[in-house]
């Protein structure tokens, strides 16, 4: 009871009827009520969906529903509840839910390939952009043909996640998806494939065969090297991108497994400087299908040296094989330069989860500054970006072709951008200023004297690009600080070669991240950026509910984890060069590639219906010494 002894109640509920299979959005008037936002829930029964809740003042609402077909047509109660504070009216169905909806496509199907026999594949299903499917939870199920059990958890009314175990008599082949909402159906035409089990084979070295070879060659690599890339060829395998997994023993790290087709993929591999010297086994594992090859990879010693002569490989790649010669028999000495020439490219992208359901246009972009480390000062800002890659769509003196989505391209999971590239080998093609490979930087570094610090960045087009020369603009004020920042210093110090992630750049000022920064210059010009307008906080505005239209970054995640839909963050991507870590990384070779994955979090798109979902790339850069 309220003060007076007047008892909360709803006033009224406009409209007060519906017809089933629409959204309809209804207005509720309440009378001593106390409504408060992210408190206060509605319930409109069963088979009736919330899209999402608005409340405006303690005595008003605004409801988002959708009255799915599995509804009871008649009179419904309406529950809301504030705390302990709970008011009820009603509504009316109006129409019979046994029609059927229309039927609508599913946009993706991520991994889409796997072997007979597979056990426990996750797959991840999103309905098309700007679909009206209304997945639910316990009523909704996934068909995938016969021979396939489909576990199916619903994420939102557009996504879904199927854990799908294949009969090890599957039939192999395309086939169908199709998820079941009631009277709703949404399919993917030919949108997963089945491949054959193959019994375990043996393969040559670098080439799987379904005939046993055995031969005296091998791959070579010394303890403590880095960026080995070893290129794999098969006969009558089936790679697939995501599930295809290398095992070459302790000590080892197999980098994630680039698939290129279902009879090639590429690996770079760590080797640790305690991993055990001498041959090991390495095994390539796709679902159930296992190929090996005995001894197939050699680890020497630390101190030995090495020449290192190309080896062909299928589809144009190389490896390497090297052979060795004793140090102690060197009598040469090398002085060693204190200053050397470089060269930094972004070389190209790879889609690991699309944004949109028709293919992605992304473009990458990247903040150069060069500092001399003995006063901290600034000696050169740039920044750089490439064209829209993606489906052309008619734009093509705007766009570069790239991916697999459709007849003009749209990027999608599993392609390359630009079209052609390859993970592992070193990209050969000259740089250039505004496509890849994109020039980011050239010049000489000098022990004690240079440091390099670049913020590469990953942005999907929607056709408005402010926010992005916003972003630019933003990053000059910064230069005077980034370099200060403890994680910067830390690396030069340490002389570690690696990707870094850290706030605050793009932070919005106070937000839980703000506080990884620590330091008062930084926060200080992070308030400036603010209050100049566009932040590096991203205002949940730009992922419009009715459809995106800025261009965005890619790799956004919730600036307060108590709030998500208070703000969101970019975080600084930042890659640290002085010559001291480059040389330390490269050792005897000439060049080497870091990566950085922009991946968005999808908690920051949990409140945002019917807008772009979370995507993710991974980017790669080399460093090369001229």
């Amino acid at each position: 009871m309220t003060p007076g002894g007047t008892a909360p109640t709803i006033a009224s509920i406009n409209p007060n009827q519906a017809g089933c299979g629409l959204n309809s959005s209804f207005q509720l008037d309440g009378l001593n009520t106390h409504f408060v936002s992210g408190t206060t829930t509605a319930d409109f029964g069963p088979g009736i969906q919330q899209l999402d809740l608005n409340v405006t003042s303690p005595t008003q609402i605004f409801a988002h529903m959708f009255i799915h077909t599995v509804a009871t047509p008649g009179l419904h109660t309406v529950t809301v509840t504030t705390g302990s504070e709970v008011v009820r009216t009603s509504f009316t169905v109006t129409t019979p839910c046994n029609a059927s909806l229309a039927s609508t496509a599913l946009g993706s199907i991520s991994p889409n390939t796997t072997t007979q026999g597979t056990q426990n594949f996750v797959v991840q299903l999103t309905a098309q952009a700007y679909s009206t499917t209304y997945f639910v939870q316990g009523v909704t199920t996934a068909d995938f043909g016969p021979g396939i059990t489909a576990n199916l958890t619903v994420n939102s009314p557009t996504s879904a996640t199927a854990t799908l175990s294949i009969n090890s008599s599957a039939p192999a082949g395309p086939r169908d998806v199709t998820l079941k909402t009631s009277g709703e159906t949404a399919t993917a035409s030919q949108g997963f494939t089945v491949i054959p089990m193959l019994a375990a084979t043996t393969m040559g070295p670098m080439t799987l065969s379904v005939v046993p070879t055995i031969t005296s060659s091998s791959s070579t690599a010394m303890q403590g090297a880095q960026n080995v890339v070893v290129t794999f060829t098969g006969n009558f395998t089936h790679f697939a991108q995501g599930t295809t997994r290398i095992d070459i023993g302790p000590g080892i790290t197999v980098n994630p497994v680039t698939v290129t087709q279902p009879g090639s993929a590429i690996a770079v591999l760590s080797i640790a400087q305690t991993a055990i010297v001498g041959p090991r086994d390495i095994k390539v594992t796709t679902g159930a299908e296992v190929v090996s090859l005995p001894q197939g990879f050699n680890v020497t010693a630390a101190g030995t040296s090495f020449n290192r002569t190309p080896v062909a490989v299928a589809s144009g790649l190389t490896s390497t094989k090297m052979t060795s010669t004793s140090a102690a028999t060197s009598t040469s000495t090398t002085s060693v330069p204190s200053s050397s020439t470089y060269r930094v490219t972004m070389t190209g992208l790879m889609c690991l989860k699309a944004i949109t359901g028709g293919g992605d246009a992304i473009y990458g972009a990247a903040v150069i500054r060069q500092y001399d480390r003995r006063n901290g000062q600034a000696t050169m800002f740039t920044n750089a970006n490439t064209w829209v890659y993606g489906d052309t769509n008619g734009m093509i003196d705007q766009r570069k072709q790239a991916g697999s989505r459709g007849p003009m391209g749209g990027i999608g999971a599993g392609d390359f951008v630009p079209t052609g590239f390859i993970v592992g080998p070193k990209d050969t093609l000259p740089p250039q200023p505004n496509v890849f490979p994109m020039a980011l930087w050239q010049g000489t570094l000098t022990n004690g004297v240079d440091a390099l610090v670049i913020s590469p960045s990953l942005w999907i087009s929607y056709g408005d690009n402010s926010m992005f020369f916003n972003w630019n603009q933003n990053e000059d004020p910064f230069t005077n600080s980034i370099f200060l920042d403890s994680h910067v210093q830390n690396q030069i110090n340490t002389q570690t070669f690696g990707a870094s992630f850290f706030g605050t750049s793009q932070n919005v000022s106070n937000s839980a991240a703000s506080s990884l920064a620590g330091d008062a210059t930084v926060a200080a010009t992070e308030e400036l950026i603010q209050a100049s307008g566009l932040t590096f906080g991203i205002p949940v505005g730009v992922f419009a509910i009715t459809g995106p239209s800025y261009d965005r970054p890619i790799g956004v995640m919730p600036a307060n984890s108590n709030d998500i839909t208070s703000s969101t963050i970019l975080p600084n991507a930042t890659l640290v060069l002085t010559r001291e870590m480059i040389e330390k990384r490269l050792g005897s070779n000439a060049w080497t590639v870091i990566n950085f994955d922009f991946r968005d979090l999808p908690i920051v798109f949990s409140n945002l219906p019917n807008t772009d979902r979370p995507g993710g790339y991974t980017m790669f850069i080399q460093i090369e010494r001229q």
